[in-house]
């Protein structure tokens, strides 16, 4: 079994337990998009598999257009960035690719260290015509380690 499936499992759980009201509020799912150069190195998007996953059990749609990676932007590797410079680069390195057309969205990433990749899209989505963007992640990064 693919982990995915496994870390969707667990996210779909959770979700129907602690906030039933959010699923059955939400209309779509959009994934965090992943740039080329990580998509070669990984052979995959993590929080897309998730959220296909997320898509199956909920028998809602996963949206593959709705964000995508500004590839003009150069990729900057986030792991030792600082916190300010984290939130300057998620700005400016995704951007929308489809209205929504007043749709709830959950946005669906892997691990979250200080936000700002989820606060950068859900903006993104938000200024497409989403009605609003539930977050959900695998992982949250402890803050004592996201507080560089």
């Amino acid at each position: 079994m693919h982990l995915s499936a496994v870390c969707a499992d667990l996210i779909w759980h959770t979700l129907q337990k602690q906030y039933p009201n959010w699923v059955t509020t939400l209309q779509a799912w959009v994934a965090v998009p992943s740039s080329a150069t990580a998509l070669k190195r990984r052979g995959f998007n993590p929080a897309l598999e998730i959220a296909r996953k997320l898509s199956a059990y909920s028998d809602l749609p996963c949206v593959l257009t709705a964000l995508k990676v500004n590839e003009r932007v150069e990729p900057a590797v986030q792991k030792k960035a600082s916190r300010d410079s984290r939130w300057q680069q998620a700005f400016n390195r995704y951007e929308g690719n489809r209205p929504l057309n007043g749709q709830w969205v959950g946005l669906v990433d892997d691990v979250m260290t200080t936000g700002s990749t989820l606060s950068a899209c859900a903006q993104i989505l938000l200024d497409q015509g989403a009605a609003g963007v539930v977050a959900v992640v695998l992982a949250r990064t402890p803050r004592t380690l996201a507080q560089f």
